[in-house]
């Protein structure tokens, strides 16, 4: 089969076309800047603006249209950005009764709605209305992310990456993502079935807050951990009233509603799209293994050690224990269930006791290590005393940050 994608250069575009060729596709890659692109073994390029009419051989012999170009100027006023969309898509529309194209595909947005409170979802929505009147295919995608860091997803990335604190809205603001390649797959799916349904919704069936969204993006793509500050949408309507942020987003993020999914497409949950692959796992697994065994031998252990503990989670993978704690393994104690001062909120405290045992048992068995599961030893007087006095102020501290912990996280609830 064949199909034709506008906007192949762009951040759906470029893994819709490498999704369909690794599916035995031939491809028009319809895109603004032709001289930049090479055309290979089944993926051809040809130019394509949207005020202008597109080159009519790029139509030839195809079986479906997938139009994915939009306007990014964002200096263009809202009706000439309309008036450009529409004359792009009833030349296209042309070009499939031209070609007896067997699907036209458009992909709209989340946010498509006759009442929108935002030009971008007004714009879409009359797009919408266009497509079904001539019997085209409207996918309306929820939060697309992974991959490349393009788009609103690169936007995201920077945020996660850069920010140490996030401002958590109330009430919550919700988004359901859709990984980038699922959903190329789910497009492709479309074109082979030669699906009639008219409308599609394509995301994560259970909504997540967006916050809870960066959350994740921050600890499974770069092992970060966010902190979040409760504040109500008043102070993100006064950021796009004095332009802090781009005021079409704040609305746009303000009016998004849940939408009813399509659950007949098997789509990854998001820990799944956003893990960095094995290898980094592995690494990640090695430093808990190594943290873990320290903490609860008080010694350091070579790799060898550590690679057991790694070789018996590697199923399951590492746990969401900050860098911090693991830098610091003497931190542990925060967080340890069994630990008298366990002050700090742990999301899956029975399977970190699990993995303190485990890592006890390989520390055990390393003969280097012996001496610190030794009951009794020798030592002087002024050097005992001294070690309690250290022990002792280093409890004390571990229990304030504790409480000063705990009591910030009450005051957020309580918000």
């Amino acid at each position: 089969m064949k199909i034709a994608i506008t906007g192949a250069n762009g951040y759906i575009g470029k893994s819709l076309v490498k999704s369909a060729l690794q599916q035995g596709f031939k491809v028009n890659a319809l895109v603004r800047n032709k001289a930049a692109c090479c055309d290979k073994n089944g993926l051809n390029f040809f130019h394509y603006d949207l005020d202008s009419i597109p080159d009519s051989r790029s139509f030839e012999m195809v079986d479906a249209l997938i139009h994915l170009a939009t306007v990014t100027n964002s200096q263009i006023s809202n009706q000439k950005v309309i008036d450009l969309e529409l004359f792009a898509l009833k030349n296209l529309l042309e070009e499939v009764q031209k070609n007896g194209i067997k699907n036209f595909i458009f992909i709209s947005s989340q946010s498509a709605s006759k009442n929108s409170p935002t030009n971008y979802g007004y714009r879409k929505y009359l797009l919408e209305e266009e497509v079904l009147k001539n019997n085209g295919i409207v996918v309306r995608p929820g939060l697309v992310y992974g991959e490349e860091e393009h788009a609103l997803f690169g936007t995201f990335c920077k945020l996660a990456k850069i920010l140490p604190i996030l401002p958590e809205f109330l009430p919550k603001i919700y988004v359901q993502p859709v990984h980038v390649e699922d959903l190329s797959k789910v497009l492709l799916s479309l074109v082979i079935s030669g699906q009639t349904k008219s409308q599609h919704n394509i995301a994560q069936r259970n909504p997540i807050a967006i916050t809870e969204f960066l959350q994740n993006l921050a600890w499974y793509k770069f092992w970060r951990h966010l902190i979040l500050i409760p504040l109500p949408h008043l102070f993100l309507r006064f950021a796009g009233f004095i332009k802090i942020i781009d005021p079409e987003r704040v609305n746009g993020l303000l009016a998004l509603r849940v939408m009813k999914v399509d659950e007949n497409f098997n789509l990854r949950n998001l820990k799944d799209g956003l893990q960095s692959g094995e290898l980094v796992s592995r690494k990640r697994l090695l430093l808990e293994g190594k943290a873990l065994m320290q903490y609860v031998s008080g010694a350091k252990h070579n790799k060898f050690f550590a690679k057991k503990y790694v070789k018996a989670m590697t199923s399951a993978g590492p746990l969401r224990i900050s860098k911090i704690y693991l830098s610091c393994p003497v931190l542990l104690r925060l967080i340890d269930p069994r630990s008298p001062i366990f002050l700090q909120k742990f999301a899956n405290k029975n399977e970190l006791d699990r993995r303190l045992k485990l890592a006890l048992i390989i520390a055990e068995s390393d003969s280097k290590a012996s001496s610190q599961f030794i009951p009794f030893k020798e030592i002087g007087l002024v050097k005992a005393t001294l070690k309690i006095v250290l022990m002792m102020s280093f409890e004390f501290l571990l229990i304030f940050m504790g409480i000063i912990t705990k009591f910030l996280r009450n005051l957020k609830s309580a918000a």
